[in-house]
């Protein structure tokens, strides 16, 4: 798990409107505050040693204020951030603080929280992922992922559903492309419930079945029939261990999405993964259930 300097007070976040932030300024406000809280000193001593609103500061905290370049010495230093590698990768943090140059095409159909989420993808070094819903994003078909986001809100813009199919394409190339993790318990129900029609639900299952052979991938598929499993609302877990951080639960509902960061209720909600990954199939026997759904997925067709 991430590092957390700030102690273990409730952390529960809403994303949504403007105040969404990238990972990257949301992880420079924890680690800016995780240190303040390390020298137990309040915002107001902050503020007053820099010159600067306690205001300013809780938005910078909080990740609701992007950093300006030339702010970010100073602020270490009030912090009395004195490592230099921690100071270097602060600092790399902040000047990557606004949404990332890869991100820009898709903020005018992305929601701000979707954006969120893609930076927090791109940020992590490990994801472990439970969707009751449908297969995750990360892991979806083009065609899959154009049925799926076409029953949405934007399903009336075909050219929002297209930029929206972009950002799923974009950020599995991403994950590909980086020496990272994925654990994902599929509900067999999100495989069942067909999208498009059966030869887009072949074509996914298939894709499934070839990412289960990839070393990257563990998939396990959380039995429809089997009494009594332990399944939870749909969520992300995102772990940063190669960063002054906290690990992040981010779950998200609808139209809008929340993270939680204390090491006390993210290790509650990676302890419910860990009981639903037992509960559920083994990877040799998920890949046998993908396969035999995929079968059937052929004959419908």
């Amino acid at each position: 798990m991430g590092a957390q300097p700030g102690g273990d007070r409730r952390q529960v976040r809403h994303l949504h409107g403007d105040t969404s932030p990238s990972a990257e300024r949301l992880m420079f406000g924890f680690a800016l505050r995780g240190h303040r809280e390390q020298s137990e000193r309040t915002l107001k001593q902050v503020a007053s040693a820099l010159g600067w609103s306690q205001s300013t500061l809780s938005r910078l905290e909080t990740g609701r204020k992007a950093t300006k370049p030339d702010q970010v010495s100073p602020l270490l230093d009030a912090y009395e951030v004195t490592d230099a590698l921690m100071r270097a990768d602060l600092t790399q943090m902040a000047f990557e603080a606004d949404v990332k140059g890869w991100l820009r095409p898709y903020k005018t159909a992305a929601t701000n929280h979707a954006l969120a989420q893609a930076s927090f993808e791109n940020m992590a070094q490990r994801m472990r992922i439970y969707d009751s819903s449908s297969i995750p994003g990360l892991l979806q078909t083009e065609d899959y992922a154009r049925a799926v986001v076409g029953l949405g809100k934007h399903g009336r813009d075909p050219g929002k559903v297209e930029r929206l199919v972009e950002l799923r394409m974009e950020r599995q190339r991403r994950f590909a492309a980086a020496d990272k993790k994925l654990i994902c318990v599929l509900d067999e129900a999100s495989l069942i419930r067909p999208y498009g029609s059966c030869e887009v639900m072949y074509r996914q299952l298939d894709h499934l079945l070839t990412l289960s052979y990839d070393p990257r991938y563990v998939l396990q598929v959380a039995e429809l029939k089997r009494f009594d499993m332990p399944v939870w609302s749909s969520a992300t877990i995102f772990d940063f261990p190669d960063k002054p951080v906290p690990d992040i639960a981010y779950i998200e509902e609808h139209d809008t999405a929340f993270y939680v960061s204390t090491e006390d209720e993210v290790d509650e909600r990676e302890k419910v993964f860990d009981l639903l990954r037992s509960a559920s199939l083994r990877s040799d026997l998920s890949r046998s259930r993908i396969r035999h759904l995929r079968d059937h997925a052929a004959k419908q067709g």
